[in-house]
């Protein structure tokens, strides 16, 4: 994840993933366009989806058109923020 590179993102997705039968959780931000992982943090609540939100610089996120998220409230919440003063992102697919 070190190599990623951010140019293209304009459309993210966030989704969960349990281990150890549910559990053990990761996060994941991807690029859907380039069908890569950006980042993945332990945990899929709220916390783990801002800190996935986060990892991404604030000029990449004001290029960011669609983001495709699990119906988790925590992931709609955290995502409906945008990052910063940037504001909300325009358009959030949910999906379950």
């Amino acid at each position: 994840m070190d190599r990623r590179e951010l140019e293209s993102l304009r459309h993210a997705g966030i989704d969960e993933k349990s281990f150890e039968a549910g559990q053990s959780y990761i996060s994941a931000l991807t690029n859907l366009e380039g069908s890569r992982v950006l980042e993945v943090v332990e945990g899929a609540d709220q916390q783990a989806a801002q800190a996935l939100w986060e990892s991404i610089p604030c000029e990449q996120c004001a290029q960011i058109q669609v983001v495709a998220l699990e119906m988790a409230p925590a992931f709609i919440t955290a995502s409906g923020a945008g990052k910063g003063d940037q504001g909300a992102f325009t358009k959030l697919w949910a999906y379950s």
